[in-house]
């Protein structure tokens, strides 16, 4: 419970890194050649374990300070074998997307694991077109859950029409045709977070949109080092952007907040209720937007939300 009364110094706050985006920054500093620096990365158990992963394909990882990380990587065509399973703990995003990258990397031999947790989430739904692509992929777990034991291979080109709205599927594929360098034709019948693709055209990547929920994407893919700054998680902004609105004097200014549009529900919701939030500084990073959240003492109203 947050007291009416309550005054707040004004001041300017972070939160923690965007974990979606954690995630992709190691994946594509693995595959592109060369150095790359990623700053804002969310060092919690889920992206650590998916650069520790990498850390076992040959990617050289150097923490500069806290959230801020060096990377070397020898590209793609040069990463090797790991001589151990590369558990992900119970990174959901980590597996899957680590999976399909992997799948698309000839002479690269791998087992993928995670928790007991991990281990019982469907992995069905990446194998199957995986396997279409020509990949080899099997579920050792029942029902074909984790661990996935994968042979890297050298994929085909592969069209997919998704039965499902899945940025962890797509992204899948994506990394599987780009690290393979063969082409993909993919398309949804609800759209998903877009992160791969932003991070993706960040690199100098283009992508043909045939519509909102249908593009194609053909090499030669843009894999060059870069410099990844990963905003904010709106998730974490949150609790800060509720007190702020709540305090009665006082404002808080929340710092390099994502604001990609499939996350801003939060921003919906406080201001069809009245909430007063500026958006300062609006910019684009590492392909996503980005901005400062200002609030300020706000009357909210009763609201009913259906679908935001």
């Amino acid at each position: 419970m947050i007291p009416k009364k309550t005054k707040l110094k004004s001041r300017e706050i972070e939160v923690p890194g965007d974990k979606s985006l954690s995630h992709r920054s190691v994946l594509f500093a693995a595959l592109s050649k060369g150095k790359s620096k990623v700053t804002g990365f969310l060092e919690a158990e889920d992206p650590l374990n998916t650069m520790s992963a990498f850390a076992k394909l040959g990617l050289k990882v150097q923490k500069v300070k806290p959230g801020e990380y060096e990377f070397e990587s020898p590209g793609k065509n040069k990463l090797v074998s790991p001589n151990v399973d590369l558990d992900f703990g119970n990174a959901g995003t980590g597996i899957r997307l680590s999976a399909g990258l992997i799948c698309g990397l000839p002479g690269i031999n791998a087992t993928l694991t995670g928790d007991d947790s991990l281990k019982k989430r469907p992995m069905g739904r990446i194998i199957k077109p995986l396997s279409s692509m020509g990949a080899s992929i099997v579920g050792l777990g029942e029902k074909e859950t984790a661990p996935l034991k994968i042979e890297g291979k050298k994929l085909k080109g592969f069209r997919y029409e998704s039965p499902i709205a899945s940025a962890q599927v797509k992204s899948c594929l994506m990394l599987a045709a780009i690290s393979s360098e063969t082409d993909l034709e993919y398309s949804e019948n609800i759209l998903s977070r877009d992160h791969t693709e932003n991070m993706f055209r960040f690199l100098g990547n283009k992508i043909e949109q045939i519509s909102p929920l249908h593009f194609k994407i053909k090499p030669p893919y843009v894999l060059n080092g870069g410099e990844f700054r990963v905003p904010g998680d709106i998730s974490s902004a949150a609790f800060f952007l509720v007190l702020g609105v709540l305090a009665k004097e006082g404002n808080l200014l929340i710092k390099n907040i994502g604001l990609n549009p499939a996350r801003t529900g939060i921003l919906t919701a406080l201001q069809s209720m009245g909430a007063k939030i500026e958006i300062q500084n609006k910019r684009i990073e590492c392909g996503e937007p980005v901005g400062d959240l200002k609030t300020y003492p706000s009357n909210l109203k009763n609201q009913i939300f259906q679908n935001l």
